[in-house]
């Protein structure tokens, strides 16, 4: 299904299937609204010449139309704000609960088992509206352990699912058994990201004992219900050499993709930095490595991992924002992990903190930078991020810590 979205420059093309986004002009998504009223192929061409005073070529009209004729679904985003030329985001992350039922040693994330303070299922509801308000496409339910609130989660799902968001899933696997999967699906998610470090003896280590085989059997359980699972990877020193395991591994279980992501000394990931550092050679290796991945198995696999490089394309603050489990609104989940917010949805619009908050205003005016020169973020604040890796790396060095998220 492709869903598209107005914005003051044109408009938005999402691929609910694959997560893709392109953007357009005003021209072509005109043309996509017309189709997507069923307007004739003949009136569409005159309509558009009319409202643009501009020649339409009829062969590129019917290549449109014949492309997207079947397979289109319009959110129009009435709401276009022209500050900054800011869009709305296309993605939110949400941290639906710091609570986790295990201890990984790389974490980001100072997981507990205890929060009184998370937002309640009322509070849930009333930021999925302004969600639908804002016209955002995806919502990836992570944690902690999403799980763990399984009931209000599932109620959280229904209630989007039936304002027509994407629902993702992001979770460690233990508690997808049959009955949870089956009752996923039906809240509405039909994708699912579940993590696997290596083969089950690197895996056990970083995530604990036997968690590997419940990992294993919680994919099963979602594909059995119909539920597209991607596996996710910390990279890091520990599983490396691993990166062909875990290919054979996602081709034997038939998930639809890996994704790689690079590990982060924060959290319960600073404590064990001599274990998890990755030197810059090894980094060059690994980045080459899953290149030749990517070609090797695009046929089966969705690859994707960030491109150690400074220059890459970040989406927060410009397409994708971050809500922690206390109502806090943040550009990323590392910055929320390091204590970095705009403010709270309890005491100010969702929609106020993206569009006028200075975190989120000075990333955009900044254009596409590294992180380790991102202005979402103080001297002191970065300083909390770097302060594993002085004595390790260069700053150069520092910036290749984050990856897009795709």
């Amino acid at each position: 299904m492709m869903i598209i979205r107005r914005e003051n420059f044109g408009g938005i093309l999402y691929d609910e299937t694959t997560g893709d986004v392109s953007f357009v002009d005003k021209i072509f998504f005109r043309t996509l609204e017309l189709i997507q009223k069923k307007i004739k192929n003949s009136l569409i061409k005159k309509r558009l010449e009319t409202e643009f005073d501009s020649k339409i070529d009829i062969n590129d009209l019917d290549a449109c139309i014949y492309k997207f004729s079947e397979n289109l679904l319009v959110r129009l985003n009435n709401y276009v704000e022209e500050k900054n030329n800011c869009i709305n985001p296309i993605t939110i992350i949400w941290i639906y609960t710091n609570i986790c039922n295990l201890h990984c040693i790389h974490c980001a994330r100072n997981c507990i088992c205890y929060n009184d303070f998370e937002l309640n299922l009322n509070e849930a509801k009333k930021v999925v509206d302004e969600f639908n308000e804002m016209g955002i496409f995806e919502l990836r339910f992570s944690g902690g352990e999403p799980l763990l609130r399984l009931d209000n989660l599932l109620e959280i799902g229904k209630y989007a699912n039936n304002l027509g968001f994407k629902l993702k899933i992001e979770t460690n696997g233990l508690l997808a058994s049959k009955v949870n999967s089956k009752r996923l699906y039906n809240a509405g998610f039909k994708y699912a990201q579940v993590s696997i470090e290596g083969s089950q003896r690197i895996h056990d280590i970083i995530r604990g004992r036997y968690t590997y085989e419940k990992a294993v059997e919680g994919i099963n359980n979602l594909i059995d219900q119909k539920i597209s699972v991607i596996i996710a990877t910390t990279i890091s020193n520990c599983n490396k050499e691993e990166i062909d395991n875990i290919i054979q591994i996602a081709l034997k279980f038939g998930v639809t993709g890996i994704k790689f992501t690079r590990y982060m000394p924060i959290g319960k990931g600073l404590k064990n930095i001599d274990m998890f550092h990755i030197s810059s050679t090894d980094e060059e290796k690994i980045k080459y490595t899953l290149l030749q991945a990517q070609d090797d198995y695009n046929k089966y696999l969705k690859i994707t991992f960030n491109s150690f490089s400074e220059n890459w394309e970040c989406p927060a603050g410009r397409f994708l924002s971050c809500l922690m489990p206390t109502g806090e609104v943040t550009v990323c989940p590392t910055m929320g992990d390091l204590g970095i917010n705009e403010g709270n949805i309890r005491s100010k619009k969702f929609r106020k903190l993206w569009s006028y908050g200075k975190l989120f205003n000075n990333i955009r005016d900044n254009g596409y930078i590294s992180c380790s020169s991102c202005k979402g973020v103080s001297k002191k604040n970065i300083n909390m991020f770097y302060q594993s890796y002085n004595k390790l790396l260069t700053i150069k060095d520092i910036s290749n810590l984050t990856y897009l998220n795709n």
